[in-house]
C-alpha cells in the first residue's frame, strides 16, 4: 500500500528501503529538517549516487506525488489529468510502465481522483476524489469487496 505510486526503477525490496530511510527520519531529531526541505519537482530519475537530499526527494516524490512517467521511467510531476487526456502527451500511468523486474504483488495506490477507482491485475486505486465531492471508496482487506458511498464531507 503505497499513497501514490512505486518508481518503475524500483523492485519491491527497494522500495521498503527507502520507505524506511523516509520513516527513520521522520522519527529522528531531524525530522523538521527534512520537512523543510523535501519539496522539489527533481530529480526526475533515480540513481545510486544521489545526494542525501535528492535520493530524499526523489523517495518522497514517488510514494507521495507521482502519477505520470513518461516511457523510460522518468517521473512527471505536473501532468494530473486522465490518461486518456489529449494533454498526456507520451506520458505514462506509473503503474503502466515497463519494469525491468515484477513487483509480484497487488500495489493499493490513492492520490489520482482523475482515475476515479481504477483496477486492473496489479493495482487498485481507490482515490474517487471525495475531497472534491465526489464519492469514498473504501477497501476490505479480507476479500477484495470494494464499497462506494457518498462522502461523509458533503453529505
Amino acid at each position: 500500500m503505497v499513497h501514490a505510486g512505486i518508481t518503475p526503477q524500483w523492485t519491491l525490496a527497494q522500495a521498503r528501503q527507502h520507505a524506511q530511510e523516509i520513516e527513520q527520519l521522520l522519527q529522528s531529531d531531524d525530522y523538521l529538517w527534512l520537512l523543510k526541505n523535501m519539496y522539489g519537482d527533481g530529480p526526475d530519475w533515480w540513481q545510486d549516487d544521489l545526494s542525501r537530499l535528492e535520493r530524499l526527494r526523489f523517495t518522497i516524490n514517488s510514494f507521495t506525488r507521482m502519477r505520470f512517467c513518461d516511457p523510460q521511467g522518468r517521473l512527471d510531476m505536473h501532468c494530473k489529468v486522465q490518461p486518456n487526456d489529449p494533454a498526456v502527451g507520451d506520458l505514462i500511468p506509473w503503474f503502466d510502465v515497463k519494469r525491468a523486474q515484477p513487483l509480484d504483488k497487488t500495489i493499493i495506490f490513492g492520490h489520482w481522483a482523475a482515475l476515479m477507482g481504477h483496477q486492473d491485475d496489479h493495482c487498485i486505486g481507490l482515490d474517487t476524489g471525495c475531497v472534491w465531492g465526489n464519492s469514498l471508496t473504501m477497501l476490505r482487506w479480507e476479500d477484495g469487496k470494494r464499497f462506494v458511498t457518498e462522502c461523509p464531507l458533503y453529505a
